[in-house]
């Protein structure tokens, strides 16, 4: 068995997220081609490394690269050890004015929106300022996972594949309430969400008939990702948010 072979065998068998084994997989594969032929070893992973800083990479692509380069050349029995600046850059966020600025225009709504889908949108913008829970999370998210007597939102194969649960404000009581009536504890959150954007000619008749495919397969989280940021940045072009690009 090669050395790539047994670091391909190691990292499948890793407690890594399916991303981030695809992501170290294409980081060792671009290694390799930069190579071009040559013995993988310290100091060409350094060298790499070095270009890579050249072109600018940020520095938490770097750390990347370097936690991958070493996991593949400790298969080869060498010790990759490099001193890493970690980036210590603040996140970039919405201030309490910025989310109510949101939050208005969504109850303000645009053209031809309903009164139902003003609520919804105002719902998602809500619950994403209120409750941290990243784009996929939300729209993951079944009515069953909202607990209102305990106040807790249960978050299933979130990030790196791992459950958690988190507070829920009470601001976000009565939105959650509204949007869960009739319907079924394993229903979607968002279920309702395609019939919607069709009707507003935001989807085409074949997009909303492969979403609706998707979500009676259980794949909605893929199919209506591209709601969420097309929600998110038509609201953003009302209301111009410092930082958020």
């Amino acid at each position: 068995m090669s050395p790539y072979e047994m670091w391909s065998r190691e990292l499948h068998q890793s407690d890594r997220a399916p991303k981030t084994k695809e992501r170290y997989r294409q980081i060792v594969a671009a290694y390799r081609t930069w190579l071009k032929g040559q013995d993988p070893d310290i100091p060409s992973a350094k060298d790499y490394i070095a270009y890579l800083r050249d072109r600018n990479y940020a520095q938490r692509s770097l750390l990347l690269y370097y936690h991958a380069l070493r996991m593949f050349l400790k298969c080869l029995d060498v010790a990759l050890e490099l001193k890493m600046r970690k980036p210590h850059s603040l996140p970039r966020y919405c201030d309490k004015g910025d989310v109510e600025r949101l939050i208005a225009e969504a109850e303000k709504g645009m053209y031809r929106h309903t009164r139902e889908l003003k609520e919804r949108n105002v719902a998602i913008i809500t619950t994403l300022a209120y409750s941290g829970l990243r784009r996929g999370e939300l729209v993951a998210l079944r009515v069953g996972d909202l607990d209102f007597e305990r106040r807790v939102i249960r978050v299933r194969e979130g990030k790196g594949k791992r459950d958690r649960s988190v507070p829920m404000h009470e601001r976000l009581v009565p939105l959650l309430r509204q949007q869960c009536s009739k319907k079924g504890a394993q229903e979607k959150f968002l279920n309702r969400g395609i019939e919607r954007w069709e009707a507003e000619r935001r989807l085409s008749s074949s997009e909303a008939a492969l979403s609706r495919s998707r979500v009676a397969s259980g794949e909605s989280r893929n199919a209506m990702h591209h709601m969420g940021v097309h929600l998110v940045l038509s609201v953003a072009l009302v209301v111009p948010i410092p930082g958020l690009r």
